[in-house]
């Protein structure tokens, strides 16, 4: 059973979810969710292996590059899932063991239509 801190926590994240950020995104189609404004922008992309990949590196660069909306999100997503694996799971979820979703056009994450919340705590603690 969860806690009741790790039940408002996933409570909270839901409400954020589907009343503030997935509205937002409403009717952004694929051309605003990869646009690249300039030339060495940062977005998330196909690898060879048919996987995803965030553009990204340590240290950043100076200056930081131009983001797309595509990585904005992804960033947002990749921040929370590691800072809650970091307090309730394990504390090993770096950025070459984030599985990023494939995804078909005009269905990109973490913008999927008719799915539920994004869920950052995985396991029992997750309930």
């Amino acid at each position: 059973m969860p806690s009741s801190r790790l039940r408002r926590l996933a409570s909270q994240l839901t409400w954020h979810w589907e009343n503030q950020l997935r509205p937002r995104m409403s009717g952004l189609g694929d051309a605003e969710y990869l646009w690249e404004p300039a030339e060495g922008c940062w977005s998330i992309r196909a690898r060879p292996d048919g996987a995803f990949a965030l553009d990204w590196a340590f240290p950043a660069p100076e200056p930081a590059p131009l983001t797309t909306v595509a990585w904005r999100l992804a960033h947002i997503g990749q921040t929370l899932a590691q800072r809650a694996d970091y307090h309730f799971g394990g504390g090993t979820l770096t950025m070459e063991r984030i599985q990023w979703l494939a995804c078909e056009p005009g269905d990109h994450p973490p913008r999927r239509r008719g799915r539920a919340a994004p869920r950052p705590l995985s396991g029992p603690a997750a309930g």
